[in-house]
C-alpha cells in the first residue's frame, strides 16, 4: 500500500519542483508595455556590455543595467511604432549590421585572427596589387 501512494506522490513533488524552477527561471527582470525582458536577455546583455570579462561583470550595477535595457526597449518600441524599420535606408543599414555581426562571429575569425589578417594581407599584396599594375 505504501508503494501505491508513495511513487505517485514522489512524481507529483518532483514535477511541481521542476515547474517551480521553470517559473523562477522564466520570471522577467522587467516588463515594458507588456513586453518582458527575461533573465536570459539580462545575462546576455551583461556579457555583451562587459565584453565577456567576468571581473567587469561583477562590478556592474544590476538596477542600472536593467534600467538601460528598459530604456532600450522603450526606444525600440517607439521606433517600431514610427515604422522606421520599413524605411529603405534603415532596412539597408540593419542588413549591413547583421552581415557584419555574422561575419565577425564566424569561428575562424575568433579562433585564429592573426592567420586571417595575414592571409588577407597576402591576398591583397599578391592578387589585388598585381591587378592594379599595368601590363
Amino acid at each position: 500500500m505504501f508503494r501505491q501512494h508513495f511513487y505517485p506522490m514522489l512524481t507529483a513533488v518532483i514535477a511541481s519542483g521542476l515547474l517551480l524552477m521553470q517559473t523562477a527561471q522564466a520570471a522577467p527582470v522587467a516588463v515594458v508595455n507588456g513586453d518582458p525582458i527575461s533573465q536570459k536577455t539580462y545575462e546576455q546583455y551583461l556579457k555583451y556590455r562587459t565584453q565577456g570579462q567576468k571581473d567587469k561583470a561583477t562590478s556592474v550595477n544590476r538596477k542600472a543595467l536593467i534600467n538601460e535595457l528598459v530604456n532600450r526597449k522603450l526606444l525600440l518600441q517607439e521606433a517600431k511604432k514610427a515604422k522606421l524599420h520599413k524605411d529603405p535606408e534603415i532596412k539597408f543599414r540593419i542588413e549591413q549590421q547583421e552581415m557584419d555581426i555574422l561575419i565577425q562571429a564566424r569561428p575562424c575569425f575568433r579562433s585564429k585572427p592573426r592567420k586571417i589578417r595575414s592571409a588577407t594581407r597576402n591576398y591583397a599584396k599578391n592578387t589585388i596589387a598585381k591587378s592594379l599594375v599595368p601590363t
